[in-house]
């Protein structure tokens, strides 16, 4: 199957299940205990559909870091923040509130840590896209260093038990991603 063909809807719904599969699993377990055949059963797709659509777990969680990239850099012109698009930040801490094991977990291990890289450029790419929507080009220097602090302040407050309200954190950060991209308020 070619990748840039127009997909249908049994494929549309068969990467979803593989995805929320995977979201699923990774909550879960370690990456180095997750096999496509687990991905594959949780998902109740066949293995052979499985690699109809990827060549392996590493290649789906790079569609489901993708998917999110579209969601928050898509087709749409839409600022996030604005008509119920929620913004990379509210979303991000939204994310990690719910999986907030599964990061201190994903630093224990060389494959966890291989995902977390992947989300972080992700996430950095999504803040990247959300600030130029907003309005003056962000150096991507600049994005990698709001990135790493938005990450830093989200970790510390998982660690502190979660005291600050989600909502409060995420002004905070979107001031401190602000100020540091040297984007007008």
């Amino acid at each position: 199957m070619e990748r840039n063909a127009p997909k249908d809807r049994r494929t549309l719904r068969t990467q979803k299940a593989l995805i929320e599969a995977l979201v699923a699993l990774v909550r879960e377990r370690e990456w180095d205990e997750i096999s496509v055949q687990m991905i594959c059963n949780r998902a109740d797709v066949a293995r052979s559909s499985f690699y109809a659509h990827y060549q392996s777990r590493a290649d789906l969680i790079d569609a489901a870091f993708a998917a999110a990239l579209d969601y928050f850099g898509g087709p749409s012109d839409t600022v996030p923040g604005q008509n119920g698009r929620p913004d990379v930040v509210e979303w991000l801490i939204d994310h990690i509130s719910g999986g907030g094991d599964f990061f201190r977990k994903a630093q224990s291990s060389a494959g966890g840590q291989a995902i977390t890289a992947r989300f972080r450029a992700t996430v950095s790419e999504m803040l990247w896209q959300e600030l130029a929507l907003r309005g003056s080009p962000v150096s991507r220097e600049a994005m990698v260093f709001a990135t790493g602090g938005t990450f830093a302040v989200i970790e510390k407050w998982l660690r502190d038990g979660q005291r600050e309200a989600p909502t409060t954190l995420a002004e905070r950060l979107q001031a401190l991603i602000v100020a540091v991209s040297g984007q007008p308020k």
